[in-house]
């Protein structure tokens, strides 16, 4: 081989930056380490609470003199999981077709992405087991007063969503909490109950078909601001196309997410395809998706909670009616049952929807596909902040302050919110003259914030729909008398309208909820 052509393909393998395995495979373990800082969601838990730790300021919560916590609720997301069933097929889809395009050697059977192989397609992992069992260990470390008493399904009350991540990760967190407490075997198990909560409060992402449709739109729509942004990845798919020495437009927009997917799971040959530069605006891409989709982007998204928020108002109203009742008598056990522990386990979709709720993380002005590169570097919503295992704890405390003269003073009641366990000012509750979120201050945020709540069921309606499909069985109807051709003639015309209604409902809704940035950015594609 000439001298040149050496140097040049040298020059070509250090710019990927890629190990070439003896499979002729790009393979770069190291790459992943580099990258993981921009993986959104799917960042390590450790590195995505260290990244929001440096983001966060400190709270400005004024210490009490002494304190007693006497109640948290918590909703955490699974822990880490294995791609979802179709992530596998667009992976091994992308497999094969680079197989026959360029040098690129497919996976061995059984097919596995990072650990997982497609049986596992969507199950928690043995890595976020650990997550969750170590997080239940450090919520129990943290508020030691709240699980001194043995274990009752009563006292100590958890659900979750159905699918099995969830349920798994809520059993891998209870033994974490409740692990040695028992006499069952010779570990001392403890059993737990683990309830399987109203898919309205915890999988509401799925139980509403509006929110569905909605996502759906801000996917495949071109006048969405996700979609609106996808011009931007043209460049990078250019690269890696240049990269695997194939010819333009041989890959897709679709292959390259399939790609950046595959390497946030843990598949290094595809995250050998990427430098920090790529992965920070593919980052932005699934930020802009899931601002629009999940949080401040829709007004939706807030009110689509509103049956986790009402959950969290319940235990507030608990503990404070269980303490005016231990006042009236003068400390005496009473028979109110105040379940000083709450804690659900759910999905991205469920935090990333308390979010709004709370005021957390909200950037001064909207996310928009337009962005420059210094508003997306110093924006405030970072996918990042909701990797696997991430967690909303909203606890109440008891601030205790000496009394000057007299009597001994009522204590306060206040509210501390952690997010990953780090501790954050609440923002649609601020500080009262005293320095803190009170109880009665946090009620009356967050019924403001819903004061002009739907029901659920109301709000996930499809506008339009049932007047749609009475229509269509009165056509039906008369087409039954008019025979065939009358049906034909009529019928079909209307069934294509009640097909529009299905498809166009959530464009129409997403256009009326998320307001100018949608229109905008509509406009601008």
């Amino acid at each position: 081989m000439p001298y040149r052509r050496l140097c040049a393909l040298i020059i070509t393998v250090w710019a990927v930056k890629g190990v070439i395995d003896n499979k002729g495979c790009p393979s770069d373990p190291t790459r992943i380490v580099d990258l993981e800082q921009f993986f959104g969601s799917k960042t390590p838990y450790d590195s995505a609470r260290r990244m929001l730790e440096v983001r966060q300021p400190t709270s400005h919560h004024r210490p009490c003199e002494r304190s007693e916590v006497v109640m948290v609720w918590a909703v955490v997301r699974h822990g880490s999981r294995c791609p979802t069933p179709h992530r596998f097929r667009d992976t091994v889809r992308l497999d094969s077709m680079l197989a026959n395009l360029t040098d690129w050697c497919p996976r061995e059977r059984p097919y596995r992405i990072g650990s997982c192989v497609l049986e596992d397609a969507g199950m928690l992992t043995e890595k976020g087991q650990v997550e969750m069992y170590e997080l239940g260990q450090r919520m129990r470390a943290r508020f030691p007063s709240l699980f001194k008493s043995r274990y009752s399904p009563i006292r100590y009350d958890i659900q979750s969503s159905h699918p099995f991540r969830a349920l798994q990760s809520a059993y891998s967190f209870a033994e974490g909490v409740f692990g040695g407490t028992g006499n069952l075997g010779p570990a001392n198990s403890q059993p737990i109950a683990i309830r399987t909560a109203d898919e309205r409060m915890l999988y509401f992402h799925k139980a509403c078909e509006k929110y569905r449709r909605h996502k759906v739109a801000m996917r495949e729509d071109p006048r969405s601001p996700v979609m609106a942004f996808e011009h931007r990845l043209i460049s990078i798919l250019q690269a890696v196309e240049a990269r695997l020495n194939l010819q333009p437009n041989d890959l897709s927009l679709r292959d390259l997410r399939t790609a950046w997917d595959s390497c946030k799971f843990g598949d290094d040959r595809f995250c050998a395809l990427f430098n920090k530069s790529d992965a920070e605006i593919l980052e932005f891409r699934d930020d802009l998706a899931s601002y629009y989709e999940k949080g401040y982007g829709a007004g939706f998204n807030q009110r689509i909670s509103c049956k986790l928020v009402d959950d969290l108002v319940s235990a507030l109203n608990a503990t404070v009616d269980a303490g005016l009742s231990m006042r009236r008598f003068k400390g005496k056990k009473t028979k109110k049952n105040t379940r000083p522990v709450r804690l659900r386990f759910a999905h991205a979709e469920t935090l990333y929807a308390l979010l709004p709720v709370l005021g957390l993380h909200k950037d001064p002005t909207p996310l928009t596909p337009n962005d420059d590169l210094q508003k997306i570097r110093q924006r405030k919503w970072d996918s990042s902040m909701m990797p696997f295992a991430s967690s909303i704890q909203v606890s109440i405390t008891k601030c205790f302050a000496p009394a000057k003269t007299g009597s001994p003073k009522e204590p306060t009641m206040i509210v501390k919110l952690l997010h990953n366990e780090i501790p954050m000012d609440i923002p649609i509750c601020g500080l009262d003259a005293s320095g803190h979120c009170t109880v009665s201050r946090f009620l009356n945020a967050l019924k403001r914030a819903g004061s002009r709540r739907q029901t659920f069921d109301d709000m996930c309606r499809l506008p339009n729909l049932r007047k749609a499909e009475e229509n269509y069985r009165r056509v039906e109807e008369k087409a039954s008398f008019e025979g065939n051709d009358g049906y034909s003639a009529f019928g079909l015309a209307v069934a294509s309208t009640v097909s529009a209604v299905f498809a166009g409902s959530a464009l129409l809704w997403a256009q009326a909820t998320c307001g100018t940035a949608f229109k905008s950015s509509s406009s601008g594609s």
